[in-house]
């Protein structure tokens, strides 16, 4: 299952993509909702890679929860703004 966090009132995406979104049931979207923490595993788990095990969320006007995650992206737009890099001489894909 995917979580979309939309940290405005509305998503920003083409109309076309909104209904998609809205239409998979794979997909909850939140909106007014930010990320909080990321957390997983401790050095005492004994775990390989300390695995993500949830992401702490806060929606506009409610407390913060928990939401049980395995792997958390982070995007903003469609464009990366990868433009403080070009004097860097950093290839990018």
């Amino acid at each position: 299952h995917v979580y979309l966090l939309v940290r405005g009132e509305r998503m920003k995406a083409s109309k076309a993509m909104q209904n998609r979104v809205f239409a998979n049931p794979q997909i909850t979207v939140l909106l007014n909702t930010e990320a909080v923490d990321v957390y997983g595993a401790t050095l005492g788990d004994d775990l390989p890679g300390l695995p993500v095990r949830g992401l702490r969320i806060r929606t506009r006007g409610q407390k913060s929860e928990d939401l049980p995650v395995r792997g958390v992206f982070y995007a903003i737009g469609h464009r990366p703004n990868t433009d403080i890099f070009d004097d860097f001489g950093i290839e990018l894909d």
